[in-house]
């Protein structure tokens, strides 16, 4: 398949031993089993897990040497950025690292960051809704160009944002 041919609202990628290669499998952009996808129209640049991108923090078990906590979504500065379930907005910061960046907190140890944001559209303590415009893109604190770094946790520890999004 072409990436010419990739519509509006699907993404696709291929993974070859971590890193994202060339796009062979397509996803409806509903087929998510209940989770809304962040950023709509986002390639991702960066996947989850070992890297040896040497911005990421070390990890001793990655043969990169280096590993990535979520999955980086490039999209035009000022794409909305949407929560990918519902929860309360726990913290709002402007920090090193992520940047700008939320945290929704949706209960039973589950939570979503939200990170390099260029603006937010949310306040902590903030209740929002699956699908809320919660920011817009963009590339403050350690980043290398418009993106969303997209990170979903279970009781404080990061997994892959792409097996909750049913991605290939």
């Amino acid at each position: 398949m072409r990436a010419a041919a990739l519509a509006t609202g699907v993404i696709a990628l291929l993974l070859c031993g971590g890193t994202v290669g060339a796009a062979v499998a397509v996803v409806p952009a509903n087929a998510t089993g209940g989770f809304v996808r962040p950023v709509d129209g986002a390639r991702i640049t960066q996947a989850f897990g070992c890297t040896s991108f040497a911005l990421e923090p070390a990890d001793v078990h990655c043969p990169g040497g280096h590993r990535h906590s979520g999955v980086d979504l490039a999209a035009a500065m000022g794409t909305p950025v949407r929560a990918t379930l519902g929860g309360v907005a726990q913290v709002v910061v402007d920090a090193t690292g992520f940047g700008l960046h939320v945290i929704i907190d949706h209960g039973g140890g589950l939570s979503s960051l939200y990170g390099h944001l260029s603006s937010v559209a949310v306040s902590s303590g903030d209740v929002v809704a699956a699908g809320q415009v919660i920011g817009a893109v963009g590339s403050s604190g350690n980043s290398t160009g418009p993106h969303l770094h997209f990170e979903i946790r279970r009781d404080g520890i990061p997994e892959d944002p792409l097996t909750d999004l049913r991605l290939p």
